[in-house]
């Protein structure tokens, strides 16, 4: 159990650069916390061991200004999986965020496993005048969602802005998948996966706009388009 945490933890430092705050597929109002936080920052997942005023140090903001804007009762009580917005100061980008994707000319070492079939609604790439960060795959409700290759559960629950119910799997070699606005997840936080397997079922919570699967691909922190990944 310790070493399957030491993964997590190691994947959650080089997870999501920013991207949870980019969904492209996302539709409606944004929710009341979104609209009360700094507009440029990052999502931090607390990690084992972790205190607010360690996670500040880590992106130089101190942990009452991370305690006022994501609005905790008490800054010493936070929770493995929890997301922690960081507001980028002086209205700077992180210099710990890497960049958002990786080169148009980025070819993968592997093929994965299509997690829903079908035709995509939507690509990866702008949209709108924002980055969409995966593909849309529409699906009807409750259809299973399957991990698309073997790897950790290193996030099941409620996503921020818009996701909904998200999963997030870490797979060897820095690669990181993400299943969003799932009807329901079916895998929990720390578990062991095998690919195909089943880690949800497609549905349309959160901010969506009708039933379907947003499939993220992340390499070492990267955006990557997920259709180079797939067969």
């Amino acid at each position: 159990m310790r070493e399957r945490w030491r993964v997590v933890a190691r994947a959650c430092s080089i997870l999501l650069p920013g991207t949870l705050a980019l969904l492209g597929c996302a539709t409606g109002k944004p929710s009341p916390s979104s609209t009360s936080t700094p507009a440029i920052g990052i999502h931090h997942f607390v990690r084992p061991g972790e205190t607010l005023a360690a996670i500040g140090r880590m992106y130089g903001v101190g942990w009452q200004s991370l305690a006022k804007v994501n609005q905790l009762a008490d800054p010493h009580l936070i929770e493995v999986g929890q997301v922690i917005w960081i507001p980028s100061p002086a209205n700077d980008v992180p210099k710990s965020m890497p960049p958002l994707a990786a080169p148009s000319r980025f070819v993968p070492d592997r093929l994965l496993q299509w997690p829903v079939q079908g035709v995509l609604s939507s690509g990866f790439g702008m949209r709108g005048g924002r980055l969409h960060a995966g593909i849309d795959i529409p699906g009807e409700r409750g259809t299973p969602v399957l991990a698309a290759e073997d790897g950790v559960v290193l996030f099941s629950g409620r996503g921020p802005n818009g996701y909904g119910n998200t999963v997030i799997l870490h797979h060897h070699r820095g690669l990181t998948t993400l299943y969003a606005h799932n009807e329901r997840n079916m895998v929990q936080q720390g578990a062991q996966v095998r690919r195909g397997q089943i880690v949800a079922l497609v549905g349309d919570t959160g901010r969506a706009s009708g039933s379907h699967l947003h499939f993220e691909v992340h390499l070492e922190g990267r955006l990557t388009d997920p259709r180079r990944w797939l067969p």
